[in-house]
This record gives C-alpha cells, structure tokens and sequence, in this order.
C-alpha cells in the first residue's frame, strides 16, 4: 500500500531527527536549507505544498557524515557515490531501508523515503572562480536532470532538443555526473576558501556566499521542533530566492516532486 504525504513527512521527521542525534554526537555541523531553511522562517515547518527535507553540511562535517553515520543506525542508511560507486544522483540521501521510493525518471535505484544531504563546498577566496565553479555544476546538473527525464509532451522544437540532449549524453553513464560534482567539490580547501556553495544543486552563481553567512547554527522551529539554520539565514535566502518571504502564485504552489512510497 502507497504511504500517504502525511505518511511519508512524517518519515523524513524520524530520518531528520536521527540526522540531528548522530550529528550532536560526533560535534558535526548541519542546517535546514532551501526549501526546508524557507518552511522553517515562513512557516515553521514544511511549506505547504513541499514534500521532503533538504539540509547542507559543510564539506569536512559531510565527509565525516559520509563515512560513520552507516555504523550509526541499521535502521536508516546514508546513500552517496562515496560508498556506492553506482549511485545516480548528485547529493546524498539518508534513507529508511524498509520503505522503497519510485519516481518516474528513466533510473532505476532502489532507495527509501529519505533527506537530501548536500555539501557546503569550499568555492575559492576569488569571487569569479567560485562564481565559475558554480557556473559548470549548474551544468554538470543540466546535463544530469535532461539525462534521467522521461519523454512528455513538450512540443515537436522541444522534443527535438531533447532528443538530442539524450543522444548526446548517450555515453556517458548515471553515475558520470554525481562524480564530476564530488570532484568539484573536492577543488578547494574548505578551511582556506572565502566563498562557499553547494554545486549539487540548481541555483548556479546564487549559490555562492560568504562562508561566514552559514556560520554557527542558529535554531529554528519546523515542525514542532528546532533544528540547526544558517546563521545569517536572511542573507542566504535572500541569495537563493530573493522576495522569500512572498509567496508565489496560486498556481505556482505546487510539488516539483512526484513519487509514490511503500513498505517493501
């Protein structure tokens, strides 16, 4: 039986929490963001028509993440292509291991409902360089997201483009693309960098900051809970949305997300 939105919010809680004890734990660092970092100052929990929790760890908490958090839980699992050379997609993901998780992209990978995990990379103390770093994930993503979609009904010019896309990306496999976006990742010191930016996600130069804009946590409640954000939370919204605080149109206050969950 498919798990119901409620049902599945109420998942990514427990992953989250669990995030939260294995991160005091260890002294690591992680926020709230996006979508998750805006639910938490609008709404103080999910957006309302939102269906999944996003967080950012900066890069040497992250690695550390990576690599102990399996020996943590049997419970729930950290999914990334540091401990899965197959692994298709561009951030980590913590899962529950006794749910399966089916969206309608052209990959299969059996995963569980879980939180995006994303990387605070160092970006260079050079403005342009890390601006030009942020610039080639967003196209290292592109060619991800065009990679995984299915065909729909896009129009005859659209449907070419894409048709040519998929042939042009024909060799090079899944797994290509979340390993260009770890070695970017990797490009800079983060201790030593002036600028950061998370390169697994969309937003391009709007993802570069000051480091000192993610600081030391600040908390905020979601969903009844309070929960590690940025410290200059303002700052960094303001960057990735602009006007966050006004929502956007009736008809844009829909899910980007469809999936479907269930017990296995």
């Amino acid at each position: 039986m498919n798990l119901s939105i409620d049902e599945m919010k109420s998942v990514q809680l427990e992953i989250l929490e669990q995030i939260s004890l294995f991160c005091k734990s260890k002294g690591l660092k992680f926020f709230l963001s996006y979508g998750s970092l805006l639910g938490a100052v609008r709404h103080q929990g999910y957006i309302p028509w939102d269906d999944d929790i996003d967080i950012a760890m900066p890069r040497p908490d992250f690695d550390i993440f990576i690599r102990q958090f399996n020996d943590f839980s049997t419970v729930y699992k950290v999914r990334y292509i540091k401990n899965d050379p197959k692994y298709p997609y561009l951030c980590a993901k913590v899962e529950k291991v006794s749910l399966e998780l089916k969206e309608p992209v052209t990959i299969y990978y059996s995963i569980g409902v879980n939180v995006d995990v994303f990387c605070i990379n160092g970006a260079s103390s050079n403005l342009l360089v890390a601006y030009s770093y942020s610039i080639l994930a967003r196209l290292i993503g592109a060619g991800f997201s065009l990679k995984i979609m299915n065909y729909t009904n896009r129009g005859i010019f659209k449907n070419i483009i894409f048709t040519l896309g998929k042939v042009l990306l024909f060799p090079f496999p899944i797994s290509f693309f979340p390993k260009i976006i770890e070695c970017i990742g990797k490009r800079n010191d983060y201790e030593k960098s002036k600028y950061v930016a998370n390169f697994a996600y969309s937003l391009g130069k709007r993802e570069v900051v000051l480091k000192e804009v993610y600081g030391e946590p600040s908390l905020l409640w979601f969903e009844g809970k309070k929960y590690p954000c940025p410290q200059e939370w303002h700052t960094l919204l303001r960057s990735f949305f602009g006007d966050y605080m006004t929502p956007p149109a009736i008809d844009k206050q829909v899910s980007h997300h469809l999936f479907n969950a269930y017990n296995k």
